[in-house]
C-alpha cells in the first residue's frame, strides 16, 4: 500500500517539480579543427582558460577504429572494479568480481537510448542560435548504470599503444600524462557534476557523448569531500527536485556549455571548469592529463596529501575513495 502511495504521488508531483526548476542556459562550445590546432603554439594549447572541441584529433588514431570485438579479444583476463551509480553524487557503489570481457559485454548489450534521452535540449526560441538546456526529464530518469574508470595500459596491454595521446602536446613545458585513464560504459551512463585539478583532453574513441560545462563559482556548491585531483559538486543533475529545494543558485549560473562528442573528437577542459557527461550509445573515452611547469608543484603537493590521507590523518571519513 505504501508502494502505491510513493508511485502516485511522484506521478502527479514530479511534473510539478520538473516544470519549476529552471535550467542555465547553455552555449555550444567553441570548436577548432584538428589542422587549426596543429598550427596554435604549444603554449596556446595548454593555456586556455575555457574549453574547446578539437574536431578529428584523433580520428587517424588506429584506437578510432577498435570494434566491441576486438576490445574484448585483446583484454587481459584480471577482474575489474566498476561502480554503479553516479560516483560523483556520493550515491555509488563499487561492483566487484567482473571480467573485462564480461563488462564490455554488458555495456554493448544494455538497452539502447531513446531521442529524447539526452543531457540538453534545445531552446525553442533560440535553436537556430544553438542555445540549450538540461534536459531534467531526461536526467530524473537514469538508473544506476555500471560504469568503469580504468588504467587502459592495465587492461588493454596488447593495443594501448594504438592511442596517440602524445600528438596532442607535442611541448618540453608541458609533460602528458600517457597512463590513458579510460571510461567505458553503456548508453545513458552519467558523470556527474565535477572539476579537475589539471588539465583534462578527453578524446571520444567509441560511440556518443553529450557534455556540460561551467566555470568555477560558488553556485556550483563545491563540495568538501576529499577526492584526489578534483572536486566533486553538490549539484546532482538527476536529481532535479534538490536543485529546486536545496541547490537554488544553480539555477542562475552563468557561462554554462554543452557538446556532443562524436568518435574522433577531443574536448579540452582547462583546470577547475566543472563538467557532467552522458554517454548515448555504449562509449570508450580516455583522458590526457596535461602537467606543467606551472602547476607541477602544485600537483606534487596534492600527491603527497593524498598519501597522507590513505593513512587517516587528513579528511578521514570525508571522502569519495575509502566508502
Amino acid at each position: 500500500q505504501r508502494l502505491v502511495v510513493m508511485v502516485c504521488w511522484w506521478g502527479r508531483a514530479a511534473p510539478r517539480v520538473l516544470s519549476a526548476v529552471r535550467s542555465p542556459t547553455l552555449r555550444p562550445v567553441e570548436t577548432i579543427s584538428w589542422e587549426d590546432f596543429k598550427k596554435l603554439h604549444p603554449t596556446q594549447r595548454w593555456k586556455r582558460t575555457s574549453p574547446i572541441v578539437i574536431k578529428g584529433c584523433a580520428s587517424d588514431w588506429p584506437a578510432t577504429k577498435w570494434t566491441w570485438d576486438y576490445l574484448k579479444n585483446n583484454s587481459t583476463d584480471e577482474d575489474v572494479w566498476a561502480w554503479e551509480g553516479v560516483i560523483e553524487n556520493e550515491n555509488a557503489k563499487y561492483v566487484k568480481g567482473l571480467k573485462m570481457r564480461d563488462y564490455l559485454q554488458t555495456c554493448t548489450s544494455a538497452p539502447a537510448s531513446k531521442p529524447e534521452d539526452t543531457l540538453v535540449t534545445p531552446l525553442a526560441e533560440e535553436s537556430s542560435a544553438g542555445l540549450c538546456r538540461l534536459n531534467y526529464e531526461a536526467l530524473a530518469t537514469i538508473e544506476r548504470p555500471t560504469y568503469l574508470e580504468a588504467r587502459l595500459s592495465r587492461y588493454f596491454k596488447k593495443i594501448v599503444h594504438e592511442i596517440h595521446a602524445r600528438s596532442l602536446f607535442p611541448s618540453r613545458l608541458a609533460f602528458p600524462y600517457i597512463f590513458h585513464d579510460g571510461f567505458i560504459g553503456g548508453p545513458r551512463t552519467f558523470t556527474g557534476l565535477h572539476n579537475d585539478h589539471l588539465l583534462n583532453c578527453l578524446i571520444q574513441l567509441k560511440g556518443t557523448k553529450q557534455a556540460v560545462l561551467f566555470p568555477k563559482v560558488p553556485e556550483l556548491y563545491p563540495s568538501d569531500k576529499y577526492e584526489i585531483y578534483a572536486t566533486n559538486s553538490q549539484v546532482d543533475l538527476t536529481k532535479p527536485d534538490e536543485i529546486l529545494s536545496k541547490r537554488p543558485k544553480f539555477q542562475d549560473v552563468e557561462g554554462g556549455l554543452w557538446t556532443e562528442l562524436e568518435p574522433g573528437d577531443g574536448l579540452l577542459i582547462p583546470r577547475f571548469w566543472f563538467h557532467a557527461m552522458l554517454s548515448l550509445s555504449p562509449s570508450v573515452s580516455t583522458t590526457t592529463w596535461v602537467l606543467t611547469t606551472a602547476n607541477m608543484h602544485e600537483i606534487v603537493g596534492e600527491y603527497l596529501l593524498d598519501d597522507i590521507h590513505k593513512i587517516g590523518l587528513y579528511k578521514r571519513g570525508n571522502c569519495c575513495c575509502c566508502k
